[in-house]
């Protein structure tokens, strides 16, 4: 599916890049490309979160384990290392046990927090730079605005597209993946466009080569 570039009524941005040249016809991203950039994406960012779960277990392991007298007899004896060491982190314990409703659960904002540092450290170079995730750009697939046809400030595309959905997994686990499914499914339309298409006002275009 094709979309001319030329826009009469847009308004003329000066200084903003875009990824194709004048004139030029663009092409919607394949319904394969952006569930394989999604793939990347997801792969890198769960390949860095269980790195810091991995981080965060030794830590608390070795601070359980310092806290035993290994001079008695049996210092394991009378000891429970799970009440010393919490696995209350998101993913873990409490996480899951309130699936259905754990807003209220304090372990839900730091695994927020750390999955957004993770986010961030993986893609925001690219997002601003490129207007790509490191998927997207694997697949030689771009965000553009639907109206201009022009890369979007890094601030639209983070606040609008990602962060602001994150609010369903603070809520419910269960919610975002509902959320995410059918998120999903809205690639399937005509116009290929997702919910966070829809909110940040976005096309996910194949790149042109120049």
């Amino acid at each position: 599916m094709t979309e001319k570039r030329d826009n009469p009524y847009s308004v003329p941005r000066a200084g903003l890049e875009t990824p194709f040249s004048a004139g030029s016809e663009i092409e919607l991203a394949s319904i394969g490309q952006r569930i394989g950039a999604r793939c990347i994406d997801f792969g890198l960012w769960l390949f860095c979160w269980f790195i810091v779960l991995a981080v965060i277990f030794a830590a608390g392991l070795i601070s359980s384990l310092s806290t035993l007298d290994f001079e008695e007899e049996n210092p394991l004896e009378d000891t429970n290392l799970e009440e010393n060491f919490e696995l209350n982190y998101p993913f873990f314990g409490g996480y899951w046990e309130d699936s259905l409703i754990h807003v209220h659960n304090s372990d839900t904002y730091i695994g927020l927090a750390i999955g957004q540092a993770i986010f961030l450290l993986l893609q925001a170079y690219f997002l601003a730079k490129y207007g790509q995730t490191i998927g997207k750009r694997h697949q030689n697939i771009v965000m553009i605005d639907r109206v201009t046809h022009e890369k979007l400030p890094f601030t639209q595309l983070y606040l609008k597209r990602y962060l602001v959905f994150e609010a369903f997994g603070v809520v419910s686990w269960i919610l975002d993946l509902i959320f995410r499914i059918v998120d999903l499914v809205f690639l399937f339309r005509d116009d290929r466009r997702t919910i966070h298409d829809m909110v940040a006002n976005t096309i996910v275009v194949r790149q042109s080569s120049r």
